[in-house]
């Protein structure tokens, strides 16, 4: 049975995008899972109907359709905007995502750091006192 949507014509102007990331990202999302999960804490959960690394429960990394999205300190955004390799994330509406970050899936060693920074930054807002 066909789903609902594909019954009905799309308004004008409406663009169905696939949300199934690039060959590229998903295969650097699975690089970045095996380099993470014998890591203390660290599983598999949902971001955004995404596949996402999570540490104590909260998301730290996740694929969306066209980048690898990582939780870092917002001055660490900042500077790596700022730099060109990533681009601070915004939300459909405009809002800004403060402490995420959607990085291309270029250099593997770079996300690798990136993903070690963001685990222990997320590991470190989750600790219990």
């Amino acid at each position: 049975m066909a789903a609902f949507w594909q019954d009905r014509p799309l308004p004008p102007g409406n663009k169905v995008r696939s949300m199934a990331p690039t060959p590229q990202i998903d295969a650097m999302f699975a690089k970045l899972k095996a380099h993470c999960k014998n890591e203390p804490g660290v599983d598999l959960g949902k971001m955004l109907h995404a596949q996402a690394l999570r540490v104590h429960g909260k998301a730290f990394c996740f694929a969306t359709d066209t980048a690898l999205v990582m939780k870092l300190p917002r001055e660490r955004v900042d500077w790596l905007d700022a730099e060109g390799t990533g681009t601070g994330m915004t939300m459909g509406t405009g809002r800004v995502m403060k402490e995420w970050i959607a990085l291309s899936a270029e250099d593997e060693t770079l996300l690798r750091a990136l993903a070690d920074e963001a685990r222990a930054f997320v590991a470190s807002l989750t600790r219990k006192a």
